[in-house]
């Protein structure tokens, strides 16, 4: 039975890559029952009715509005669930508010996140956000990192923050304790409870002196990283000017819809690689396809990079706009400026998994529109 819902989940995939490559307009929806999960994607998108199994929604704007016996991906730029989540819950959204019980974990990146008090949940939960308000009750632990956290609800394990500014409301009640890391003291009210006392982790530059020639190391290895990301998009641009034109205005013009299918590919490939592990007949494939897997990732991250480029150059040099060297170098710095903004503290986690799945999702379009021509 599993290997059966495995195999629908990657056909589901490939139908929907042609559906989407197939239709130039982008008012479109698509909705699957796939066993007992269901893929749904509109925009905006309501799921109204109860899932048996697994969710997985997106669109410009999802309301999970019917209770979900498994677990919920939903990824949008305002996701709302208001209904019951039987296991975990994972977000990827620019505004989250959940309003519901989630009988496990809750794991959300995001620009504004918001777990109201009907929020219960069962198990722990991890953030990454600018701005968190946690109000609901949290049977296991919480992590946050964020530019603004507020903890004005019951939380029976420990409490680990990483902001700029940190602050318990009147209704906090911590069992366990609380550790942050923050310029400023953590603000609390006089109401508010923690069991286990208070930790202030501080920030500074008396580390070991092995752990600065780490953190060096690792600077250094992403500056490398970097630079060989803007070397790739070079080389694309100039070695492959039409399908990388097909990619940019991809980026460009359809942002939302290329997320979409990233996010959907993001999670079915690697079931369609499982199910190929299976059967020995398939081990050599799912290798390959691994590889492939792996290289499409890399270029799905330069994807975004030469789109921003493109954007970039369309604005401020829309006269050079189709010389050959200014697209070469307006690819590079494309990808510098994505990469620089992956390395902000808080949000640059958030903006890298979106520039992957923007990107992901133009090269699966534009590799469908040039197989079709």
């Amino acid at each position: 039975m599993l290997k059966s819902i495995l195999v629908a989940a990657a056909v589901a995939l490939f139908g929907l890559s042609l559906h989407v490559s197939a239709d130039d307009d982008d008012d479109w929806r698509v909705e699957q029952d796939v066993g007992g999960d269901h893929f749904a994607a509109d925009c905006p998108l309501r799921v109204s009715r109860p899932v048996q199994g697994d969710l997985f929604a997106a669109g410009c704007s999802v309301d999970i509005g019917g209770a979900v016996d498994g677990d919920a991906f939903a990824s949008g730029s305002d996701v709302r669930v208001g209904a019951p989540v039987g296991q975990s819950l994972y977000v990827l959204g620019g505004q989250v508010h959940v309003g519901a019980s989630v009988a496990r974990h809750v794991r959300i990146a995001g620009g504004q996140v918001v777990l109201d008090s009907n929020a219960d949940v069962g198990g722990n939960v991890l953030i990454a956000s600018g701005d968190v308000r946690v109000e609901g009750p949290v049977k296991g632990y919480v992590r946050v990192a964020g530019g603004r956290v507020r903890i004005d609800g019951p939380v029976d394990g420990d409490v680990l923050v990483t902001a700029g500014s940190v602050e318990l409301g009147p209704k906090a009640r911590i069992g366990g304790r609380l550790r942050y890391a923050s310029e400023d003291e953590v603000r609390r009210d006089p109401s508010a409870q923690v069991r286990g006392g208070i930790e202030r982790l501080e920030l500074d530059d008396k580390w070991p002196a092995s752990e600065r020639t780490g953190e060096r190391f690792v600077r250094g290895g992403a500056v490398v990283w970097t630079i060989g990301l803007m070397l790739i998009a070079a080389v694309l641009t100039g070695v492959f000017p039409g399908f990388s034109s097909r990619v940019t205005d991809t980026v460009r013009t359809r942002g939302w819809w290329s997320a979409l299918l990233g996010f959907i590919a993001l999670v079915c490939i690697p079931i369609a690689i499982v199910v190929l592990m299976l059967t020995l007949v398939g081990i050599p494939l799912a290798l390959l396809a691994l590889g492939l897997y792996l290289v499409l990732l890399l270029l799905g991250y330069v994807a975004t990079g030469l789109g921003v480029g493109a954007w970039a150059l369309a604005r401020f040099q829309s006269a050079r706009a189709e010389a050959r060297w200014w697209r070469i170098g307006a690819a590079a710095l494309g990808v510098l400026a994505v990469s620089v903004l992956g390395w902000v503290p808080y949000l640059g986690v958030v903006i890298a998994f979106a520039a992957l799945l923007i990107g992901l999702g133009a090269l699966l379009l534009a590799g469908a529109g040039a197989g079709r021509r």
